[in-house]
């Protein structure tokens, strides 16, 4: 009886211990994986995940907002914080952190100005200034290209910044989230992909090591929540249909507008042509038709002159 006591009970502390914790949830400004709205609430598809997920286990979240990947690791590895939700998995963060399964995954890309990307894309990597957010995951692309001079930003918006000030060529970041970060500065049209996907990695949540069972827990519960309809619902909201990309949507449709309105300039300046055309014809048949009647006016003089000279 006291062995099945004893196995009962190390069946149910992980299931115990999740439940009456408080997760203090670390995240930075990576949307629409995780931002702050204008309230100053955590918002973004992690952030409703990792909600959802404590909702099962009726679990209060006390968020923490960081500047960057670099301090959220950082505080996962000393304990100040319990879980983080959306980070890629390397060997020396794993030396502070413990990984789930994944729940997305991202492509990463080299961005740069508009008027300088095939400057950029005929020299990558030899001596390309190269932007990235201090302690990201593009930190290790970056370092797979030595002839590259890799300079690391505090924030991912200090990152857009300093592409924006040519303070960096070009900046190495995830394809939807730098779409919507730069939706921020309405600057969409400024910058543009330089040539192929130069990685493709899976996000996890990330425990704490000193947190194992949470992490054992976190990573059970997210295994069995990425099959659900409301996880479906989270994927459709942050990025449409199918998990499409919700600016690749609106994109689509800026780019039906510009087309349509390309269209009826168009229109509006063949009608004009066509007008001008037309009233030059006119011109052109009048002048015509003046110098037909002064012919003809000529010619009856001189034939009036003839008959009076008989």
């Amino acid at each position: 009886m006291r062995i099945l006591a004893c196995l009962l009970a190390m069946w149910l502390v992980p299931t115990l211990a999740a439940a009456q914790d408080v997760w203090r949830v670390a995240y930075n400004h990576f949307p629409p994986y995780s931002f702050q709205s204008e309230t100053g609430d955590a918002d973004g598809y992690a952030i409703d995940l990792i909600r959802a997920l404590a909702a099962t286990r009726g679990v209060e979240i006390e968020f923490a907002f960081l500047a960057n990947p670099g301090e959220i690791v950082a505080a996962l590895g000393d304990g100040s914080v319990d879980v983080s939700v959306a980070l890629a998995r390397t060997p020396a963060r794993q030396e502070h952190a413990i990984f789930s399964v994944p729940h997305q995954s991202v492509r990463i890309r080299l961005y740069a100005p508009a008027e300088s990307a095939a400057e950029v894309a005929a020299r990558w990597p030899d001596g390309v200034r190269v932007g990235f957010a201090k302690g990201a995951y593009p930190a290790v692309v970056v370092s797979r290209y030595p002839t590259a001079i890799p300079l690391e930003g505090t924030t991912n918006p200090d990152v857009l910044l300093n592409l924006m000030n040519q303070e960096i060529d070009a900046a190495i970041y995830p394809d939807t989230g730098f779409r919507r970060l730069v939706e921020a500065f309405d600057t969409r049209r400024r910058f543009i992909a330089v040539g192929d996907i130069l990685d493709e990695v899976p996000l996890h949540l990330a425990t704490s090591i000193s947190r194992p069972v949470l992490a054992e827990t976190l990573s059970a519960d997210l295994s069995s929540f990425i099959v659900t309809e409301e996880y479906s619902n989270i994927v459709q909201r942050w990025f449409g249909e199918d998990g499409a990309n919700v600016w690749a949507t609106r994109t689509v449709l800026m780019l039906v507008g510009a087309v349509a309105a390309v269209v009826a300039i168009a229109a509006l300046v063949g009608h004009y042509y066509q007008r001008r055309r037309a009233e030059a014809a006119m011109v052109a048949f009048a002048q015509e038709k003046a110098e037909v009647e002064q012919r003809a006016a000529e010619q009856l003089r001189s034939r009036n002159n003839r008959l009076e000279k008989k």
